[in-house]
């Protein structure tokens, strides 16, 4: 903009710009899952005052209740409680599942054998057994481990095993031909091989 122009000249010059980035702001997909977001909340805004709900509460006494549970602190310790479920099952399923994984990965023999267990077994959902985790354990974080960990331990090990498939074959016959140790080929070939 040149520097003889006045404040006149320069208001004009960035209303002629504002209608190109309303059309740009217009465009945004961002702004279209907000206006979506806000249009929701209006009509049920709208339907829980009506009386059409029946019981439904507002969206405002929705987010009172929420933050007063954040301020009371009455969220923290079930929060607590279900980050420790998740961190001691995924902590569980990788030890089991690395456990497992590699050994049926480097042996074909013993991974054609339980091929066939470990596909039926990795089909039952967790869902399936949070009856009788509920009977035997309760409500409990024992029941909550033990579900989690039914159901990642199967992705754990059979990754375990794909990663031991693909081995290169020529550091595979290298470590064998030199002779090698067993700890010495999982530490520093297996392991580094599998990771992601």
């Amino acid at each position: 903009m040149p520097p003889h122009c006045t404040g006149r000249e320069m208001a004009a010059e960035t209303a002629v710009a504002r209608p190109h980035d309303l059309v740009r702001l217009a465009r945004s997909p961002r702004l279209a899952q907000v206006v979506v977001v806000v249009v929701l909340l209006a009509l049920w805004q709208l339907a829980a005052t009506v009386g059409g709900l029946g019981a439904v509460p507002t969206p405002v006494d929705v987010g009172a209740a929420l933050v007063s549970l954040v301020t009371h602190g009455a969220v923290w310790a079930p929060l607590g409680e279900t980050l420790a479920g998740w961190a001691i099952s995924l902590a569980l399923a990788v030890a089991v599942g690395v456990l497992i994984g590699f050994p049926l990965g480097t042996n074909r023999l013993a991974y054609r054998m339980s091929v066939f267990t470990l596909d039926f077994l990795r089909t039952i959902p967790a869902l399936v057994l949070v009856p009788l985790a509920v009977l035997l354990y309760g409500s409990g974080l024992t029941s909550t481990v033990l579900l989690a960990l039914f159901g990642g331990v199967w992705a754990v090990t059979m990754q375990a095993i794909y990663g031991a498939h693909d081995v290169d074959r020529v550091a595979r016959d290298t470590f064998r031909s030199y002779r090698v140790g067993r700890w010495d080929t999982v530490t520093k070939l297996l392991v580094p091989t599998a990771l992601p």
